[in-house]
């Protein structure tokens, strides 16, 4: 596994770096140029969650690798790799050869081997588990960019080959059933939508459960929302990167907690591609800290 890891590795900085220099050169593509910048630290995001496998997953603790990888294998999946960095050394990059690089190595079996691994650590350590949700994520945040391109067919039916390795659950903690029920119809596009009226509920299933996202009420008749935020992150530290309240006008008190801490936050009433858009950018985003030294 060791070995397998290290070339994952040197796999993902080489991608980041290409779609880095990738989004430079076509930085005049407005919607292709930021997308590859977003790619570009994912991959690299990828890196160092590998990188931190190794320091925090020593020795006897990785799991035996299945998988081989002969020098024959390693030459075919790097080949995309190497000819884009070979398009762009030449100055001879196109848009065309960018889209088919990011489906080759994104949906064939690089993709898969770096999926093989995060789920092999996942039974070992529980933190592999919220890698295992941002991978999800990152596919999907892929998938929309080809779904938005006028010739998308060619490129969509091989990129949703790719397997699911998670699926989405998103906790809400509304007391006002009509809330309630509205934001299920509304999330449900990104995965399963469980609900409860009660904070205390809520609490007992953030320790027993990993949620993709947190949506909470700012007040519930049990307890404010301040309190079930704090509560909610000594069950599950990684809380602090997937949480979202729902606010009426704010109390100052809760306005500054709020924004001292970073969390994001709606304020009612809010149209439904406000929230939709909110829900995307959390599920989408990188982690503030890292996640395994935690």
């Amino acid at each position: 596994m060791k070995a397998l890891i290290e070339w994952l590795i040197k796999m993902e900085r080489i991608s980041s770096d290409i779609y880095n220099k990738a989004a430079d050169i076509l930085k005049e593509d407005k919607e292709l140029a930021p997308f590859l910048n977003h790619l570009a630290k994912d991959e690299e995001w990828h890196a160092q969650v590998m990188s931190t496998a190794l320091e925090v997953l020593p020795g006897e603790t990785h799991p035996p690798s299945i998988i081989e990888l002969d020098s024959a294998n390693k030459a075919k999946l790097e080949a995309p790799f190497l000819e884009t960095a070979k398009n762009i050394s030449k100055g001879a990059l196109t848009i065309d050869a960018v889209l088919d690089c990011i489906v080759t190595t994104e949906f064939t079996e690089y993709n898969e081997l770096f999926l093989y691994v995060v789920n092999s650590l996942k039974e070992s350590s529980r933190e592999f588990t919220y890698v295992a949700s941002k991978m999800e994520h990152h596919k999907k945040s892929i998938e929309h960019y080809f779904e938005s391109l006028p010739d998308s067919k060619k490129y969509l039916s091989q990129i949703r080959r790719l397997p699911r390795v998670w699926v989405t659950t998103i906790l809400v903690v509304e007391d006002y059933e009509p809330i309630s029920t509205l934001l299920t119809h509304i999330l449900s596009t990104e995965g399963t939508v469980e609900t409860t009226k009660s904070g205390n509920i809520g609490l007992k299933k953030i320790a027993e459960k990993y949620y993709d996202i947190i949506v909470a009420n700012m007040t519930t008749p049990e307890m404010s929302g301040i309190e079930f935020y704090k509560r909610a992150v000594q069950h599950d530290p990684l809380v602090i990167d997937r949480f979202m309240f729902l606010m009426n006008t704010p109390m100052k008190g809760d306005y500054d907690f709020v924004k001292k801490h970073n969390i994001d936050y709606i304020e009612k009433p809010f149209s439904v591609n406000h929230i939709r858009k909110a829900v995307y950018e959390i599920l989408s985003r990188l982690p503030q800290k890292n996640y395994l030294k935690m």
